[in-house]
Formats: C-alpha cells, structure tokens, sequence
C-alpha cells in the first residue's frame, strides 16, 4: 500500500471511530456513570447518558427542575406519567428537615423505596439523595450547589453492601 493510501486509510479511520465510540456509550447497558451536571428551570437531567434535556419533564427527564418563584428550584422525579414519580429519597435530618452533607461521598448509600417520591420544594446546595433512573438503576445524588436559577449535581452509581 502506498503511503499516501495509508495516509487517507488513517484519516478514514479517525473520521469514524468517535463514532463508533458514542454509538457504543449512547447503548451501553451497564447504567449511569459519576459525574456533574447542571440545569435550571424548565430542564431536567437524564442522569444514564449525562444529558440535560431543554425542555425536561416526567418524560424524559430522570430528575427536572421547575421554578419555584423567590424559594429557587423544585425539583422532581420522572415517571410514567406526572403523578407516578419513580423513587427518590431525599436524606432527613432533625425535624424532617433536609439534611445537609459537606461531600458527595458523605451521602448514604441508601437505597430508595417505591413510596420514596416526594418533590424537594426549595433545592439548596449540600441536600443529598437517592434516585431510581429510567433503567431501574438506582444513582447516588448530591446538589454541589444552587440558587434560584440552577442546580449542580454530583451524581455516581449507588454502592450498597447488601
């Protein structure tokens, strides 16, 4: 083969293999991976394929915010339709209140239950959660920070002992 045939046969195969590669990741069955991600109002997060959907909503969203006037963002679980939220579990502390947690790795690995589904009203940054995907996967969740206009998310695959 002449070397200027070689020369496109590598260009050819840099032009497909990212490709390939994003075909590969956008099926992978293994579920949700670690990362940050942030969405403001009327967006939600597919938490699987690390997406921010615009417009998000129950049904393509694994978690989508709305806003909330002065209090900043509320935030709700997707689901098969907008009353049969998949679970969450935002982690309580004294009086019920949300509890805080000063690291992503300081949010329990907890489980959530299918009667877990309550909405969070007022997202404040150092709330930690637990969520179900739409895969059925289940993601550990902490807000890194929030205001009244956007949410970041740390998020990574839920690690239970059981």
């Amino acid at each position: 083969m002449s070397a200027k045939r070689r020369v496109v046969a590598v260009l050819g195969l840099l032009l497909i293999l990212p490709w390939v590669a994003l075909a590969a990741c956008a099926d992978d069955p293994t579920g949700p991976r670690a990362g940050t991600l942030t969405m403001g109002a009327d967006e939600g997060l597919d938490f699987v394929t690390g997406a921010v959907r615009s417009p998000g909503n129950f049904q393509n969203s694994d978690l989508y915010a709305s806003a909330n006037g002065d209090l900043g963002l509320k935030l709700m679980t997707g689901g098969a339709d907008p009353t049969k939220n998949r679970p969450i579990l935002w982690f309580k502390g004294a009086g019920g209140l949300p509890a805080t947690f000063e690291t992503f790795d300081a949010v329990p690995n907890t489980a959530a239950a299918d009667t877990d589904t309550e909405q969070l009203t007022h997202a404040k940054a150092h709330y930690g959660f637990v969520l179900e995907t739409h895969t059925g996967t289940q993601i550990k969740g902490w807000i890194a920070a929030a205001d009244k206009d956007a949410v970041t998310i740390q998020f990574g695959p839920l690690v239970t002992t059981e």
